[in-house]
């Protein structure tokens, strides 16, 4: 079932953030900085050619849409459609404008920064390389370069230009690096599935050191379920999986600054999304017995909880009280159903958005500054898929697009000021009925 796909895709990000650690200084190995930055960057003249930038194409239209398999940006203010890069999974800069993609695991990898404004597309490094995060501030750009047999072997920084390229650690098995503030990175070492995968911090200011985050009871600032949980906004509150997962003994937890107390969720493998800067967390979880996913928002100041439909297809609106989600009928349990896009406000009823003949695709995307949501489904039988964008608060279909490939929407999708949508074609599986 889709429920089960969608079960085991959280998992992966799950399981980087459930164990707990924290502890003593241990010297990392020795960082040879000049020979890391030369193998992580080539020359301008050895460089392949990166893909054609934005300004060089015509735009598509809903009269004539794109059919190549790639990412795409919407622009949402005139409904021009724009080439963005033959691959998927960009990650937008905080000030949304460079958009950063990169090319993994099939020994010709790259990293290419296209400049949204500028329209300027440049490849600024080849090797195969994982695990994009830009810096708070935006002026860099940490990756983790990976060898022959797909394993990560350390943590680099570049510029946000691509220049100035930093060995920070040389580790074998490293992965998804975070940012704590413009000179301190946490990333795991381990495989996903381990029951105890180990947690890191690595400096810019000392290059070639790290610190493993050994567990304690309750956590400290350091600790990993902190770094790789999810907080509010201010910090007070933090909700993480505790413990090892495989065998079974974790736990969903929420843990108070100020006490130091810990509240156990339920059930457990929560993901958490807070609303703004308030203390109210839409949780997203798996029921263990039925497999089904759930959504609850709680909030911690007060205690009390709703709970919501949606699963893991909810998402906070822009305006930090209505919770958006997909609904999905079959029929007869084959495809070719009807998508619905509900907005709800906790504990009140749901207000039907729009309502699209078809399956629906894995996720939905809010707009970060004003009330409106994306979202993708498969028009019935045909094969065609159709993109919207519709205003929340009027319920009117802003623009819709009907596009001859699978269409997926990740989180992050949209630029930081919510002008642009960056989707792919050709990447998504389809049907909610399998």
């Amino acid at each position: 079932m889709r429920v089960k796909r969608l079960a085991a895709a959280f998992l992966v990000v799950l399981l980087a953030a459930c164990s707990a650690v924290r502890g003593s200084e241990t010297p990392g190995p020795a960082v040879e900085a000049t020979r890391a930055d030369a193998a992580a960057r080539v020359p301008a003249t050895a460089v392949p050619a990166a893909p054609v930038a934005l300004a060089s194409m015509e735009p598509a239209s809903a009269d004539s849409p794109p059919d190549a398999a790639g990412s795409y940006l919407l622009d949402t203010s005139t409904g021009a459609l724009y080439f963005a890069s033959p691959l998927l999974d960009g990650v937008w800069s905080p000030d949304g404008g460079v958009i950063a993609f990169a090319r993994c695991c099939s020994g010709d990898g790259f990293i290419d920064l296209l400049d949204v404004r500028g329209a300027v597309a440049r490849r600024v490094a080849t090797g195969d390389v994982r695990d994009l995060a830009w810096s708070p501030d935006g002026s860099k750009l940490a990756f983790v370069p990976m060898n022959e047999f797909q394993a990560g072997t350390g943590v680099r920084v570049m510029a946000r230009d691509g220049s100035r390229v930093q060995a920070v650690v040389s580790h074998m098995g490293a992965g998804d690096p975070r940012w704590l503030d413009e000179d301190r990175i946490a990333y795991t070492v381990g495989l996903p599935n381990a029951d105890e995968p180990a947690f890191y911090l690595a400096r810019l200011s000392d290059p070639g050191q790290q610190r493993r985050l050994d567990r304690e009871e309750p956590p400290g600032v350091l600790d990993p379920r902190v770094i790789f949980g999810s907080p509010s906004a201010d910090g007070a509150w933090v909700v993480y999986f505790d413990g090892p997962y495989r065998r079974g003994e974790g736990r969903s937890v929420a843990w108070e600054r100020s006490s130091r107390r810990l509240i156990e969720l339920a059930p457990r493998l929560v993901l958490a999304h807070w609303a703004g800067a308030t203390h109210r967390a839409l949780l997203l979880s798996i029921d263990g017995p039925t497999g089904l996913a759930l959504a609850e928002v709680v909030d911690f100041a007060s205690g009390r909880g709703a709970p919501v439909p949606g699963g893991f297809e909810s998402r906070w609106a822009a305006d930090a009280q209505t919770v958006v989600h997909l609904g999905y009928q079959c029929r007869d349990g084959a495809p070719g159903g009807e998508t619905e896009v509900f907005a709800t406000i906790p504990g009140g009823p749901g207000r039907n958005v729009s309502r699209t003949p078809g399956e629906v695709e894995y996720a939905l995307a809010p707009a970060p500054d004003r009330g409106a949501v994306a979202f993708a489904a498969k028009a019935g039988d045909a094969g065609a898929w159709r993109l919207t964008v519709a205003d929340l608060g009027t319920t009117a279909v802003h623009m819709s697009f009907d596009l001859r490939l699978p269409v997926q929407l990740r989180d992050g999708a949209w630029s930081p000021d919510g002008r642009y949508l960056l989707f792919t074609l050709g990447a998504g599986p389809g049907g909610a009925c399998e």
